[in-house]
């Protein structure tokens, strides 16, 4: 089921419920690690993809 639009019923308690969740999970350390490394590969590939395009 889709979350509530802003402003509809309901959306503040989700807005807060979903920060909550944030929060816990950007303060593991092996969820930090796990995107750090997805960051990485993500911008790896944008530039990988940049140097192919001039290369063109």
């Amino acid at each position: 089921m889709a979350h509530p639009k802003k402003g509809e019923e309901g959306y503040a308690e989700y807005l807060e419920k979903s920060n909550e969740r944030r929060r816990i999970r950007r303060a593991d350390p092996e969820y930090l690690a796990k995107e750090k490394r997805r960051w990485a590969r993500q911008t790896a590939k944008r530039e990988a993809a940049k140097k192919a395009a001039k290369g063109k």
